[in-house]
């Protein structure tokens, strides 16, 4: 059942289907079977549809800003991190010969 702002109900029902097979080898004489089962099971569902405060509504937006500003922190960070240690890489290697780099 959905209850709406302006008062109104909407009743409403779900249905699902599960698939069973069996495979089997050709050259197998079987009888083919089409069985239904139902399980009724006693469970209602009231969805209400309803306002938040203004309040929550910019709690919640100043949340998200501050997670976004937090993501693009984090990236920030492992970008300089990264290239922090592709420097180090670079000043620890040692001269390759015939690279011009090492005067002889």
């Amino acid at each position: 059942m959905f209850k709406r702002l302006d008062g109104r109900t909407i009743h409403t029902h779900q249905y699902s289907t599960t698939e069973y097979f069996t495979a089997h080898r050709a050259g197998d004489l079987l009888t083919p079977i089409f069985s239904v089962s139902y399980d009724f099971s006693p469970v209602s569902v009231v969805i209400e549809q309803r306002r938040r405060p203004l309040l929550h509504f910019l709690t919640r937006t100043c949340a998200v800003r501050g997670e976004a500003h937090l993501l693009c922190l984090y990236l920030h960070e492992a970008r300089c991190l990264a290239g922090y240690m592709r420097s180090r890489r670079r000043s620890t290697e040692l001269p390759r010969l015939g690279s011009g780099d090492v005067l002889g």
